[in-house]
């Protein structure tokens, strides 16, 4: 194979040397569905031959993430997040449940992860929560 035309979906590519199709992982919006690839290629001779191929690729549900083992000591929240890992797990706090803050967002830990937060002077109660994304 010397060129890939395209790869859907988008956020799909090639990965350079032997040309594997990568994914990096799927969106959270893509679980539970199956999601069309179609792939094309050429192979850069003088006649320019292509080929291209569909496919479907099923993602699995991911399960909610758990808090557990929450902890305040010395100004500090701490807790532990479980569950499925999913592209990008955001941790969010919010003092009403209705507006909520993005804290910390990282690419796919290695689950189970904890999280330390300092107190927040002046607030009263605080509600956190992990979000997978995007």
């Amino acid at each position: 194979m010397k060129e890939c035309h395209f790869c859907r979906p988008s956020s799909a590519g090639f990965a350079s040397g032997p040309g594997y199709c990568c994914w990096r992982q799927p969106a959270v919006a893509q679980a539970g569905l199956t999601n069309p690839f179609s792939v094309t290629v050429t192979d850069g001779g003088s006649s320019s031959l292509s080929a291209t191929r569909n496919f479907t690729v099923t993602v699995t549900k991911l399960n909610p993430a758990r808090l557990s083992g929450a902890v305040l000591a010395n100004q500090r929240v701490s807790f532990q997040a479980s569950g499925d890992s999913g592209p990008d797990d955001t941790v969010q706090a919010s003092t009403n449940l209705a507006a909520w803050n993005n804290l910390f967002t990282t690419n796919s830990p290695a689950l189970p992860f904890y999280w330390t937060n300092a107190a927040v002077p002046g607030v009263s109660q605080r509600f956190y929560r992990v979000l997978f994304g995007p």
